[in-house]
């Protein structure tokens, strides 16, 4: 499976302030796939996914478990990925082509 790793970096925090940070992502989710953003354009048959870089997925539209901040800069190491709808690999229905996904988040501070 193709990962396509990305990093979210909070700078200057101050954990005097706030001690965790959850993230919320945000999309349209995939029904064949649940937890997994949707996909429009003329691709189909798959959806995408984000997981934490030891492979923990993140569901969409679902708060995950909170990070402890340091003081300072605090990085986060994310990755998204494709995974093939059961049904496309059964019925051999994967219509390849252009596609995108919106996923928003949230910070939510402790």
């Amino acid at each position: 499976m193709y990962h396509s790793p990305f990093t979210i970096n909070l700078i200057n925090c101050d954990n005097s302030i706030q001690k965790s940070v959850t993230f919320l992502f945000n999309g349209n989710e995939s029904p064949a796939l649940p937890g997994l953003l949707a996909v429009t354009g003329a691709a189909s048959g798959f959806a995408i996914g984000i997981e934490k870089s030891d492979g923990t997925m993140i569901p969409i539209n679902t708060t995950m478990s909170p990070y402890q901040l340091s003081n300072g800069t605090n990085s986060f190491e994310l990755q998204a990925y494709v995974k093939v709808e059961p049904d496309a690999i059964n019925n051999h229905s994967i219509i390849p082509g252009d596609f995108s996904s919106v996923a928003t988040f949230e910070m939510i501070y402790e």
